[in-house]
Parts: structure tokens; sequence; C-alpha cells
């Protein structure tokens, strides 16, 4: 199985104006809980802690390409952690309930997933054992596991399966993650100050949500800053001609190749050139194998590059290639994803007031702030302010004196009747930045576009998912 290289996320916040002049977009938000509350699962009392079965164990029953099919996958996706340590807890169990009587469907799924699927299996067929045998699994783990742990497994392994069937191998059904639905988690914990965090220690109620809520947006920022830094390395050896003189110009040329015909790829054909359905140039093929040396990212000045999950020491993650590649060029989705937590935090929307955003959801300015609203609220707000207004409003200037007056009015009258219960959802004001450190949302959003601009096709125009209009 190729690698299936995730797409960048070209326009996924850079179709989008947050400003006068500046722009913006957005996608789906994927909340990050904080370090300190993932790393243990949750054990109901009185149950003995099952360990995550190890890949060496399963490929006794899978052998070796399943395993590196779901590496591939994951080192694509930006599933988390849960979703390596669910599926293998399913496929554990699948290969258990084997010779069981009122599971007879399990031995054909081990020898599908195995490579010997039956030919009388037909698509359909294959999807319904998923369903079923994921809801025995679910069963299965609500035993041991409390919480919100058994229902992250379970979602992990659905999504796994999901993404392995898009791969186009007949080991894999064309299961869709929508097909099946688990239980609702409804855990104790209503807020991050109830977690616990080492940080929040001696704060309590309102002090220790603000401070844990900035803990998350801090992180955030911190992670779309690496990703930033890593595109700023990728800007500077796609205008240089010649490697600068404090690297080692053999490793930095090798860098260099793999990103010129990534963006060629993408300007070409508008998908990575380690897509299944791309073609790896033979130049590129040439220095692969020295690019799977952390010792060339060092060489050629690109330290930003590496991390643990890659390997900071000796050989890297092959299928770790590509969205390094892709992270030279622009946003990917994990770098759009961590904007997103920081707008998020900001704001309060959830993820479906960000997906509606529009591809202009600028509404008017004032000096220190900027206005932004989803496509159903720039509705309400236009009807409620008149074309006079508007024509003002398009000048992209900061309001004063009346006509701020009549706008703002038109804003609470709007916010009235589009919010009656105050959830605050689809539309906000945000505050500029006056300090010399400026990580504002507006900042951050601008900062994003040109990142989104810069990627290949990053001009085109797309909705508020990424998609190309």
């Amino acid at each position: 199985m190729r690698i299936n290289s995730r797409k960048l996320d070209q326009n996924a916040l850079a179709n989008t104006t947050f400003s006068p002049t500046k722009t913006s977009s957005a996608t789906s938000l994927t909340s990050v809980p904080h370090a300190n509350a993932i790393q243990t699962p949750s054990i109901k009392k009185g149950r003995a802690k099952q360990a995550v079965p190890a890949w060496t164990m399963l490929q006794k029953t899978y052998g070796t390409q399943l395993i590196k099919d779901v590496e591939n996958v994951l080192a694509m996706s930006d599933l988390a952690p849960e979703a390596s340590r669910g599926f293998r807890h399913f496929l554990h169990l699948l290969a258990n309930w084997r010779g069981q009587p009122t599971r007879a469907f399990a031995a054909t799924f081990v020898d599908a997933l195995g490579g010997k699927r039956p030919q009388t299996l037909t698509d359909p067929g294959f999807v319904q054992i998923v369903v079923s045998a994921l809801n025995l699994f679910n069963s299965e783990l609500v035993k041991t596991y409390a919480g919100r742990t058994a229902f992250n497994y379970c979602v992990g392994a659905a999504r796994l399966f999901e993404l392995l069937g898009r791969s186009g191998d007949r080991r894999f059904p064309l299961f869709e993650r929508k097909l099946i639905t688990f239980p609702t988690y409804e855990g104790d914990t209503t807020s991050l100050a109830e977690l616990g965090w080492a940080e929040t220690a001696g704060k309590n109620g309102a002090e220790a949500e603000r401070y844990s809520l900035q803990l998350v947006r801090e992180s955030a920022v911190q992670k779309f800053e690496m990703y930033e830094r890593r595109f700023e390395i990728g800007q500077r050896i796609i205008r240089s001609e010649a490697p600068p003189p404090e690297v080692n110009p053999n490793a930095w040329s090798a860098i260099k190749t793999v990103v010129e015909h990534e963006r060629l790829s993408w300007q070409r054909s508008g998908r990575s050139q380690f897509d299944p359905q791309g073609e790896i140039a033979k130049e590129v093929r040439d220095v692969m194998d020295r690019l799977l040396s952390a010792a060339t990212w060092r060489a050629a000045g690109c330290s930003d590059m590496l991390d643990r999950s890659r390997g900071t020491d000796g050989d890297i993650n092959y299928f770790s290639l590509p969205n390094m590649a892709l992270e030279l060029l622009g946003p990917t989705p994990k770098a759009t994803r961590a904007l997103m937590v920081a707008f998020c935090v900001d704001t309060g929307w959830n993820r479906q007031s960000i997906e509606e955003l529009p591809r202009n959801p600028y509404v008017f300015s004032t000096v220190g702030s900027v206005a932004i609203g989803s496509s159903t609220f720039i509705v309400s707000f236009k009807g409620r302010a008149n074309h006079d207004v508007f024509a003002h409003l398009e000048r992209n200037a900061p309001i004063e004196g009346l006509l701020r007056a009549n706008v703002e009015a038109a804003w609470a009258s709007s916010v009235a009747e589009f919010d009656p219960s105050g959830r605050e959802l689809g539309y906000a004001v945000i505050k500029t930045s006056s300090g010399n450190k400026d990580d504002s949302l507006l900042d951050l959003l601008d900062r994003y576009e040109r990142m989104a601009k810069q990627a290949p096709g990053g001009d085109r125009p797309r909705d508020a998912r990424g998609r190309a209009c």
C-alpha cells in the first residue's frame, strides 16, 4: 500500500476575511486535551487494567502488511493515540473470538485483514461485519474501562477502518465512521478546572477555569508556531538557489529536491507526489534514503523538522516524509487545528459555528477590534443595516462617530434576534493586540493567511471546509 498523503489545508483558514485588509478562514475544530489529562486510561474499580496488545503479538495473527498499513494511516492522519490503542485492542479481541459459535464472523474478518478475504464476501457484507464487530467491541470495553476511554477507543478504531478503506485495498471494507453510533459518554467532569492539572494547583472556581483555558491556548499557539517555523524553513529553501554557507550542501540539496517536486506535483495535479495516484520522480527516489536519516535534516539546518514521533536520532519513519514535505510548503490539517483551538478559546465558538464561516465573515471594524460572523448571522445583520451603512463598511476602514453608533445598534439587534439564549455562537468581536508580542487571534489568523497563500493552489477559491468552489 503506497503512502496516502494528507492534503494541504491550502485555504482551510485563508479563504475567509477576518479583518478589513486581512484574510483567513476556518476548518473543523478538534479540541486538544491537556497532556496530563490523556496519559492514563480510566479503569473501572475492581477491574484489572488491560495492557494494550503489542504489534509484535498481533503480527503472528495478521502478518506484517497490516501493521505497515496502519502505521501509514496514522502517519498521514491527525488521529489521537487512542486510535492505535483502540485498534490493537479490537484486533486482539477479534482474534480471541475466532471459533466461538456466536461470533462466526470473526474468523472471516481475521482472514480478510490478513490478506485472505473470501471471494464471496461482498463490500456491503464486509461493512456489516465491521459494524457488528465494533458494537461487540464497545460492549466488551465498557466492562473494563470507565469514562471516556471506551468511547475514544471505539471511535479511534472506527476511524482507522474508515481511512484504511479509502486505500482501495480489498483487505479493507468501504466502511464509513458515520455508519455506527457508540453510546455517548456522560462523565462527571464539566470543566477543564476539574481535571486536576498540576498547573492549576491552588486555584479554584473561575480562576482555575480561566487559567486552564489559557494553558490550552498557549499549548495550541506553541503548536501553531512550530508549524509556522517549519513553513519558514521551506520558504527559505524554495527562494534560495544555493545552500547557505553554514549547512551541508548535499543534505540541503536533497531536501530542496523533495520540496520542489512536491510543490510542482500540487501545481500540476492538485495532489502530493506521494499520493497513490501521484508519481515520485527519479530525482526524489534517488535522495529518499538520505532523507530517512535525522542527521541529514540537522546537517541541512532543518532541525525544527524533527520531533519525537519522527525520530530525532537515527532513522526517520518513512511514512513521515510526505507530511514533512507538506509542512515546508504550507499549513497542514494539524496546523489548522492548532489555530482553531486558539480561535475556540478566544471566541467560544463550537465546531458547527466555525464551519459556517463564509468566505468573507468580516462585518465591521473599530479602533482596536474587528467584528466577524457566520453566514447565517451576517444574513441577519444585513437585514438590519441599510444599504448606506454597508457602503461605508466596504471601505475597510475603522468606523467612527454616528456611523459606528448605527452599526453597533444593528449589531446589537442582530445578536438579540440571532442568539436569544446568549450562547454567543456564530458572532464575535475580536480585540486587536497592543502588546509587543502579538499572538492575538487576528495576528494568528493573518500569519496563517500568509502560509496558506504561499501553498500551491493557495489562491484558489474554497469553502469553509477547504473544498474547491
